[in-house]
């Protein structure tokens, strides 16, 4: 988990030069929708994975891989039209965090 946060902060400072709309709050719809995006995603390939009866690691690994590569890919092709924005991306990695996060504490 540490280092799935750790690599997502990475990506954060990677594109963070990047300028996005002076429109861009923190505080928005469209963070929530980034965010909840994320989440919902890691937590339905999570318990779809679980159900065919993949590993648990593995099956974190690849619904958070999935989450974080699709924000990733969604801020690389918003950069051709409006800008990419470091925190959409940002909201895409907190959703992922805090859907592996709930998908790990229903083991305990």
């Amino acid at each position: 988990m540490a280092s799935l946060v750790k690599f997502g902060l990475g990506l954060v400072l990677l594109f963070a030069p990047f300028r996005a709309s002076a429109e861009d709050r923190w505080l928005s719809e469209d963070k929530f929708f980034h965010l909840s995006f994320s989440f919902g995603l890691v937590g339905l390939t999570y318990n779809g994975a679980r159900t065919l009866d993949v590993p648990h690691g593995k099956a974190l690994a690849g619904s958070a891989s999935l989450g974080l590569a699709l924000g990733v890919m969604k801020e690389l092709r918003d950069m051709r039209k409006e800008g990419f924005s470091f925190m959409d991306l940002t909201a895409d990695i907190v959703g992922v965090a805090l859907g592996a996060a709930l998908c790990t504490a229903e083991l305990r």
